[in-house]
């Protein structure tokens, strides 16, 4: 060593060797070792980039093969195309310098831990990532049936996480289901099945998004058990679809009329001991449904056959777009203990109630019934000591149990073996 070399000192527990003196066959050992070290952090991927001081790139090249992972069809070079690869940057390489050797990471692409599927340095949740799995198809083009690359279709109701960010699609925090950058309250197909959200019978509904059903009331005419519902549900994209159930009428054909204009036929059919009929109404207008162009909210409706009407009603307000919360104490019902109370908070998003709450504290331990508009809803199970006992409940829109009922206005009780113990009105919006 002269006496101009810049003198390094290197700890006693570090290989002195320079890597390139090693056979091949030894730096693949030293390599596989280090990658153990690593356990199952993606960043075995970063590990086996070729181009190491460029990690944060997109012209990562996996497999050596000299093409960037953002265009190579077959990222690991395991010889299975990403598109129906099942772990896009993790195989055995057929072919190319690292022939023979386990190449990228060892999780699925619908593994939550997995946060970068294709190896392209951009995280799955990046806004500047717009290719998750890595199949050449952009996840915004209807021909993306497969964003995440785990081999489920993403109209597939197994596939519980879509775009393969480690969110659950009804998780609450996951406001983008299918990674398209554009958020599900203003995608009108928020899982890219190519199936808008208005025609989609396994939409996930958005907390904003709202739905209220009402019954009509039954005129003499109506034959008894029969019953007809209407629903209203308003999309965050300000779509609205109305839907008229009708159930155990007789066989045959009903008009619906809203303010004394027929708007549809109802058609009831025998469907095995009973008979129903379906009249599905949409702002959007699809195959199997009527345009919804007419006011339809707090209109007044009927189910009519000839001059003989067999249902009335008033259809419901539609889900308002007032944000907020709102709390409320109920009243006392003569079994409440002294010293005892009840609260609901109810939280109101863009398109009506998205969250219901409901606190009692003490009163005996045991479970009690909970009623919303006269329906049973729940059980609250109240535990503690005597003096300290509380039980709650909570329902979300999309949630478990789910805010699938209407609630904005309705009565609200808490029985125990029939004796009212708390009662009260709920809110209508947000202060």
């Amino acid at each position: 060593m002269s006496a101009h070399s810049p003198v390094r000192a290197t700890p006693s527990h570090i290989m002195r060797t320079h890597p390139s003196s090693l056979p091949i066959r030894r730096m693949a050992s030293l390599a596989v070792c280090v990658l153990a070290c690593l356990g199952s952090s993606p960043l075995q991927a970063a590990y086996w980039n070729q181009n190491q001081s460029q990690t944060q790139s997109q012209n990562r090249d996996l497999d050596g093969d000299g093409i960037p992972n953002i265009v190579d069809p077959d990222i690991d070079g395991d010889g299975i195309p990403n598109m129906v690869d099942s772990n896009v940057d993790g195989g055995i390489a057929l072919t190319g310098p690292y022939a023979g050797q386990y190449l990228g990471d060892h999780i699925d692409n619908d593994n939550p831990t997995e946060e970068d599927i294709d190896d392209d340095g951009l995280s799955d949740v990046s806004l500047a990532e717009k290719d998750i799995d890595g199949d050449s198809r952009n996840d915004d083009d209807p021909t993306e049936t497969d964003i995440d690359g785990d081999g489920r279709s993403n109209n597939n109701s197994a596939d519980i996480d879509i775009d393969g960010d480690g969110l659950r699609n009804d998780d609450p925090s996951d406001d983008d289901d299918d990674g398209d950058d554009i958020d599900d309250l203003d995608d009108d197909d928020d899982n890219n099945d190519g199936v808008k959200d208005i025609d989609d019978d396994g939409h996930h509904p958005e907390a904003e998004e709202g739905e209220v059903k009402v019954e009509l009331s039954p005129e003499p005419s109506a034959p008894a058990e029969s019953s007809v519902d209407l629903t209203l549900q308003h999309y965050g994209t300000g779509a609205i679809k109305c839907v008229i159930d009708a159930r155990d009428l007789d066989v045959g054909s009903y008009d619906f009329i809203v303010n004394g204009v027929i708007r549809g036929t109802l058609a009831v059919t025998q469907e095995s001991s009973h008979t129903r009929g379906l009249l599905v109404f949409k702002s959007t207008g699809s195959s199997g449904s009527i345009l919804l162009d007419f006011p339809i909210a707090e209109q007044n409706v009927s189910i009519r056959q000839g001059i003989t009407d067999f249902f009335t009603g008033t259809a419901p307000v539609l889900p308002g777009p007032g944000e907020g919360d709102d709390t409320i104490t109920l009243f006392k019902g003569p079994n409440a203990p002294s010293g005892s109370q009840a609260e609901v908070s109810m939280h109101f998003g863009a398109n009506g109630p998205a969250t219901l709450e409901v606190q009692i504290e003490d009163v005996a331990a045991g479970d009690y019934t909970l009623l919303v508009g006269d329906a049973v809803r729940g059980t609250i199970h109240v535990t503690g000591v005597p003096g300290d006992t509380e039980g709650e409940l909570h329902f979300e829109t999309g949630g478990n149990p789910p805010l699938d009922f209407p609630c904005a206005g309705q009565s609200i009780a808490i029985t125990r073996d029939g004796a009212t113990y708390f009662f009260g009105q709920l809110p209508t919006a947000a202060p």
